[in-house]
């Protein structure tokens, strides 16, 4: 690697890069890759880079929700997605330039405006890919490259500075990124296929993975749901307006549900036929991403579907009657899935029967339905929690 005196250039540690210590933590945290951790560093040190050189970038997206979970279940993140509000495109030249004179020195350092492949949709996006030395040895070269996208976008969503936190791959220095609420309706947005979301399925499980434990593994208050909300109502008029039409926070929320119904199908022998490809991409994700002890198998996968699916109802619902009723009803769903793990003999087949007496049989054929009563009794609960109002009806049966 590079000589200690890049102490002064680099905001990490020079050996925090350093094959021995990428290699190390992948082996504590169950990466069969270490490279993708490699990325991961070099992400933050980016991202501490860019941010001294201009603080109005605001991190966004997968290098952002890991810095809001603990290590053991975060995952590898290549890219770097910014939003930058008030910058045109001369600022951003401006910041890369900086960033250019003061990583100079590291071997093989390059920094290449990207020029878009004829874009469906005409985003205001400036993207750049870093070339940067390689400790590891990325596809047998000693070199990798991250991708770097600054979204030049007319709002400004909650942020939170992040001080130094400990991730898989570096213990990140200080990061000004979306708020967790904010990130929370900035993934839901993201899943709304059809409308303003994403547009391939093989990009689904990662938003997927991220957005269930940014909403259910953590402990937040109203305040994310105010965040979540707010930062929705920026994101679809400015998204809809690339897209020159005009989408509705229901109409959105409705794609996030509609998209989550049918990927929960994907622990399904009949539709999952036809998910042939979706099944696919999730094996490559868990291969490529995860470390060992979060790669799961499909059901766990349908009801992080299925979980994402009430959340979009939750969101909704804050619209109409405030963050507290909201946060209120996800609580008392989380505590009854908790309760779920302590039924034992008959009290656990008794309450599996009754939550499949309340399964929406429109929703499944014939086959499905029978594999249905061999799932799990948390699968089959989270295919039953239409809305706000079914944790209060589910209280007896649990």
């Amino acid at each position: 690697m590079e000589p200690f005196d890049l102490r002064k250039y680099l905001k990490h540690p020079p050996n925090a890069f350093s094959k021995e210590q990428l290699t190390m933590r992948a082996k504590k945290y169950g990466f069969t890759q270490p490279q993708f951790l490699e990325l991961l560093a070099w992400d933050y040190e980016l991202v501490a880079q860019l941010q001294a050189a201009n603080d109005k970038l605001i991190l966004k997206g997968g290098a952002a929700v890991q810095l809001y979970l603990p290590p053991e279940v975060q995952r590898s993140s290549v890219d770097i997605d910014f939003i930058a509000p008030g910058i045109d495109e001369t600022g951003i030249e401006l910041i890369m330039g900086q960033v250019r004179s003061q990583l100079a020195m590291l071997t093989h350092f390059r920094a290449e405006r990207l020029a878009p492949k004829s874009p469906e949709l005409k985003l205001p996006m400036l993207t750049y890919i870093i070339t940067l030395p390689s400790s590891i040895g990325q596809m047998g070269k000693d070199t990798c490259r991250i991708k770097i996208d600054f979204l030049l976008a007319n709002y400004a969503p909650p942020i939170t500075n992040i001080p130094d936190v400990e991730t898989v791959a570096i213990r990140a220095s200080g990061v000004k990124a979306e708020s967790l609420g904010s990130l929370i309706g900035d993934k839901l947005c993201t899943l709304a296929i059809g409308t303003i979301g994403i547009r391939r399925l093989q990009d689904y499980p990662k938003h997927l993975y991220d957005l269930e434990l940014l909403a259910y593994l953590l402990d937040y208050g109203s305040k994310a749901f105010e965040d979540s909300l707010e930062s929705m109502h920026q994101i679809i008029p400015f998204e809809s307006k690339i897209r020159g039409t005009r989408y509705s926070l229901e109409e959105v929320l409705a794609s996030v549900e509609k998209t989550a119904t049918g990927y929960s199908a994907i622990d399904l022998s009949n539709p999952a036929q036809k998910m042939a490809d979706a099944r696919e991409n999730l094996d490559n994700f868990q291969q490529i991403y995860l470390p060992k002890p979060q790669k799961k198998p499909y059901y766990e996968w349908s009801i992080k579907a299925l979980k994402v699916r009430y959340l979009a109802k939750l969101a909704k619902l804050t619209d109409d009657a405030g963050p507290e009723e909201a946060l209120k009803a996800l609580k008392e769903a989380k505590q009854l899935e908790q309760r779920l793990a302590n039924l034992r003999g008959k009290e656990l087949e008794d309450a599996k029967q009754k939550l499949l007496m309340k399964i929406n049989k429109n929703e499944f054929d014939a086959s499905s339905l029978k594999e249905m009563r061999q799932k799990p009794i948390r699968r089959i609960y989270w295919q039953v929690l239409e809305d706000a109002n079914s944790p209060k009806e589910l209280k007896e049966i649990i």
